[in-house]
């Protein structure tokens, strides 16, 4: 049996190849501007090679394109983005490096994916507790 999660050219995934796919209107109308209000160009990434490589992990399962990949470099700018989201009704979907093989990080056609890489906020070590907060994004 065929794996229901893999997109081989039919459906809501083969039907975004051509644009943003099923949220096209919503998002070029409304959240888009939104996004770049908050995110700046550099922060929104939604042209075709970024969406087809946001669309899959390493699991190399599909479901759809995402109508955009959002990069928010601190906290306030992500709580901004996700709450645009929500108003707006389009899904979100969390991704880090895109490493992993279950598929977590594959969204579904029109998601927003949220990237992590410019969440790399690393505040001092505190030796005597030999402990630091490291954002999501920072590399070891």
């Amino acid at each position: 049996m065929a794996d229901p999660r893999r997109s081989e050219g039919s459906g809501p995934a083969a039907a975004g190849r051509s644009g943003h796919g099923i949220r096209d209107g919503a998002f070029q109308t409304g959240l888009r501007r939104e996004l770049l209000e908050i995110l700046g160009p550099e922060g929104l990434l939604d042209d075709a090679a970024a969406r087809r490589v946001y669309s899959r992990d390493a699991s190399h399962l599909t479901l759809g394109l995402p109508c955009a990949v959002a990069l928010p470099a601190d906290a306030f700018s992500l709580q901004r983005v996700i709450a645009s989201c929500a108003r707006h009704g389009f899904p979100v979907v969390c991704r880090g490096t895109g490493t992993g093989l279950s598929g977590g990080a594959v969204p579904p056609e029109g998601a927003l994916v949220m990237s992590s890489a410019r969440l790399t906020r690393l505040d001092p070590v505190d030796g005597a507790a030999k402990l630091v907060h490291a954002g999501p994004g920072v590399l070891n």
